[in-house]
């Protein structure tokens, strides 16, 4: 049987961690984003756990939540897969909380990441949702998460359903499944809309997305002054921070950090030797494999076409039309956007990409169990061979690394990053 009783410790324990990061990184003035990202990390957590302690609502998704809507309405987003990531650090960790949630009645062919925040939930590592949201963003399993997760935590569930074409129907459509959103959450929470927040909150979406922008536009400098490190804090800060001015100073102090190595010609631009397009997130076991791809390789991701942000010039977030714009943001360049569309969009905008970024090739961690996104493979790996890109294809898994283990991962990346280098000589 699940535990209804939430266990705070395990979130206090990761919450105190986060202290001496930041204090190692205040001594390293050239390393001003990483104590940042720490420091808003922290931030968030502290925040939810006060949610959760004082017993305030909450409404859980696996990671796709329209974030602008509850900041504005005071509510804490409750990002399951995120913060499961944070409660569960180790590999024992994380495979204790997918064995619990299969053990509860996850069927074992659905997403890791999906188990993994159930999983976390069944033990008491993070507390029991109000309300589990589900959303027809990014995947089928992303569609059935919500109402299999709260009938098995035996909570209510609620859906916002996004059309997958982008058409003038659909963004009415969309709007006029926010405006029901807003209307279940204030009958839920007792509260009302402030639609004054909702604005500053947009505004606060809008200048983050100018310095997205921005960002992506010094990515395309040969050699990028971007590190690998930094594309997970923009992630993170999204996920945690949108809508927050937190958010707005994580992308501006990276831009300041992107064009201080321009101008500096600082040495770790130099040793860039090889351009990556990366599919989609590498699996969160063998982050620190991204460094390896740096320190061995000289390889540096120039492009994350399945979950970075990349603004859209077709529309601006206009904070004295919150909700359309908002709507339009999810249709055109949100981090679902990135995801759940036709594939041959996707395969489009990888092409586009890697033409901008001058890509020498491209890596695909593929998730074990993802429909979503093994459904493309051929046809993006397709349309980036007819113009020279080779992608390799890696079997993977987002969470679980008993699919395959960091030591598997170097090795088959290793072998690809060689015949590139060969490639190129």
């Amino acid at each position: 049987m699940r535990s209804d009783k939430y266990k705070p410790e395990t979130l206090d324990a990761a919450i105190e961690g986060h202290t001496a990061s930041i204090e190692f990184f205040k001594d390293q003035p050239d390393k001003k984003s990483d104590m940042l990202f720490m420091e808003i990390s922290q931030k968030y957590l502290q925040r939810f756990q006060k949610a959760a302690k004082e017993g305030e609502f909450l409404i859980a998704s696996g990671g796709m939540l329209p974030s602008e809507i509850l900041v504005a309405m005071g509510i804490v987003p409750y990002l399951g897969l995120p913060m499961a990531l944070r409660v569960g650090y180790f590999d024992a960790n994380r495979h204790e909380m997918i064995d619990k949630s299969r053990a509860e009645g996850m069927p074992t062919g659905m997403c890791s990441a999906q188990n993994l925040w159930m999983g976390a939930i069944s033990l008491g590592l993070l507390p029991m949702p109000d309300v589990v949201l589900a959303t027809s963003h990014v995947c089928d399993d992303g569609a059935l998460q919500g109402p299999l997760i709260s009938s098995l935590l035996n909570v209510p569930t609620y859906r916002i359903d996004r059309p997958f074409y982008y058409s003038d129907d659909a963004l009415r459509y969309y709007v006029s499944e926010l405006k029901a959103f807003i209307k279940f959450l204030e009958e839920k929470t007792k509260r009302k809309m402030d639609w004054d927040r909702l604005a500053e909150v947009v505004e606060c979406s809008r200048q983050a997305n100018v310095l997205r922008a921005e960002i992506e536009e010094l990515r395309k400098m040969v050699p990028s002054p971007m590190k690998n490190r930094d594309i997970f804090k923009l992630q993170i800060a999204e996920f945690f921070w949108c809508g927050h001015p937190e958010s707005v100073e994580m992308c501006r102090v990276i831009r300041d950090e992107l064009m201080d190595r321009v101008n500096k010609v600082r040495d770790d631009m130099t040793d860039e030797k090889l351009r990556i397009i990366l599919m989609y997130f590498p699996p969160t076991y063998a982050i620190p494999m991204m460094k390896w791809w740096e320190k061995e390789w000289g390889a540096v991701s120039v492009a994350e076409p399945l979950f970075t942000i990349y603004p859209s010039n077709d529309y601006t977030l206009d904070p004295k039309n919150p909700l359309e714009t908002l709507a339009k943001k999810e249709f055109l360049d949100g981090f679902a956007n990135s995801q759940f569309r036709p594939g041959p969009q996707v395969a489009a905008d990888c092409v586009r990409l890697a033409k901008e970024y001058k890509v020498d090739g491209g890596v695909w961690y593929a998730p074990h169990h993802c429909r979503g996104q093994n459904s493309m493979i051929k046809m993006v790996t397709d349309a980036l061979k007819n113009i020279g890109v080779q992608t390799a294809v890696i079997d993977s898994d987002y969470v679980d690394s008993r699919y395959a283990s960091e030591k598997i991962l170097k090795e088959k990346t290793a072998l690809f990053f060689e015949i590139l280098k060969e490639n190129k000589r």
